[in-house]
C-alpha cells in the first residue's frame, strides 16, 4: 500500500474512532475524570499528528502542515458531530487537540533540524533537547492527573481530608455552595446551606472498592444551634446523582464537631439500590432539615 492510500485509510479509521469516543459516555463524573479526559485530548491527538507524519509524502514543511491540518480538522468534525447529537461544541477541546498535535510537530522539527541544516554538536544538543521537553510536555496533563487519582485511591481507607491542592476537584455542591477551608491537616470543607430542597455536597471517589467495607464515616458539625439532620447517600458509576429519600444513612449533626458512623449495608438495602461496591464513584451528604444560610463543615470522610 502506497503512502497516500496509507495516510488515507489510516485516518478515515483515526477519525471515526475519536468521532465515536465523542459520542460515547465520557470521562466527566468528577472534576478530575473532566482534568484526566482533557489529557486524553492532549495525547491522543499529538499520536494523530505523529500518525499523519509518518504517512505523509513530501518534504519536511509539507508533512508538518498535513500533520497539524488533519488532527485539527478531526477536531472539529468531532465537535460538529457532537453538537448534533446533542452536546455542546467544545472550543476548549480544539484548542487542546491543536495543541497536542503541535506539541508533537515541535518536537519532530527540533529533531531532525540538525541533520537538515547541518548543525554542529552544540547546535544538535540543543534542538534535540529542546525536542525532549516538547515530546515530554504532551504527556505532563495526563502523568499529573493520573498520579493524583493513584495518590487519592493510596490513601484508602482515608476517602478524603480535604489536605491536597487537588481536594477541590473532588468537591461539589447541590443547591448549595462550597469551599475549603484551612491548610493540610486542619483542612475540611464546609458548606453553605439553602432552604431548597436537597441541599448539600458531593464528593467523587477515587478509592472505588468498597467490598470490605462495613462503614462510612466522617466529621461533621454546623454553625446553627438547632441540631440538624443529613443524609448521606452512595452511588456507584451507573447511579450518579442519585438522591433516594430514606431514613437510611441520616445523622443529627450539631456544633460540637463529633465523628458520624453511616452503615453502607443499611443504605444501599434500603434504598433498593443495585450498587456496586467494587466501583463506588460518588458520596452525597444533604441537609435534610436545615437553616437558610447555615453552614455545614464536614472532614475526615473514611471507610472501615
Amino acid at each position: 500500500m502506497n503512502k497516500p492510500v496509507a495516510l488515507i485509510s489510516s485516518l478515515v479509521v483515526v477519525g471515526l474512532i475519536v468521532v465515536v469516543l465523542h459520542l460515547a459516555p465520557g470521562l466527566d463524573k468528577s472534576l478530575v475524570e473532566i482534568q484526566i479526559r482533557n489529557a486524553l485530548h492532549v495525547l491522543g491527538f499529538a499520536a494523530v499528528a505523529a500518525l499523519t507524519v509518518r504517512l505523509t509524502p513530501g518534504g519536511t514543511l509539507t508533512r508538518a502542515a498535513v500533520a497539524l491540518l488533519v488532527p485539527v480538522s478531526i477536531g472539529a468534525a468531532s465537535e460538529f458531530a457532537q453538537q448534533v447529537a446533542g452536546n455542546a461544541f467544545d472550543i476548549e477541546d480544539l484548542y487542546r487537540d491543536a495543541a497536542g498535535a503541535t506539541l508533537f510537530l515541535v518536537a519532530w522539527l527540533l529533531w531532525n533540524a540538525p541533520a537538515n541544516f547541518g548543525l554542529g554538536a552544540l547546535g544538535k544538543f540543543t534542538l534535540r533537547s529542546l525536542a525532549v521537553l516538547s515530546f515530554a510536555a504532551i504527556f505532563v496533563p495526563m502523568v499529573y492527573w493520573g498520579g493524583v487519582v493513584i495518590l487519592a485511591r493510596a490513601q484508602s481507607p482515608v476517602i478524603h481530608d480535604f489536605s491536597h491542592s487537588w481536594s477541590p476537584y473532588f468537591v461539589g455542591s447541590i443547591n448549595a455552595t462550597q469551599r475549603i477551608e484551612g491548610d493540610g491537616p486542619g483542612a475540611h470543607v464546609s458548606v453553605t446551606l439553602s432552604r431548597r430542597p436537597r441541599s448539600g455536597v458531593t464528593l467523587a471517589v477515587a478509592a472505588r472498592n468498597w467490598r470490605d467495607a462495613e462503614y462510612l464515616l466522617f466529621d461533621a458539625w454546623i454553625s446553627v444551634e438547632a441540631p440538624t439532620t443529613l443524609s448521606a447517600h452512595i452511588n456507584d458509576g451507573q447511579h450518579m446523582g442519585r438522591f433516594r429519600d430514606s431514613e437510611a444513612g441520616s445523622v443529627v449533626v450539631s456544633q460540637v464537631p463529633a465523628e458520624y458512623r453511616v452503615s453502607i449495608a443499611q443504605v444501599i438495602s434500603e434504598t433498593q439500590a443495585p450498587d456496586d461496591l467494587g466501583d463506588i464513584r460518588q458520596i452525597v451528604i444533604l441537609g435534610r432539615d436545615r437553616t437558610d444560610g447555615a453552614v455545614l463543615h464536614i472532614d475526615n470522610i473514611r471507610i472501615e
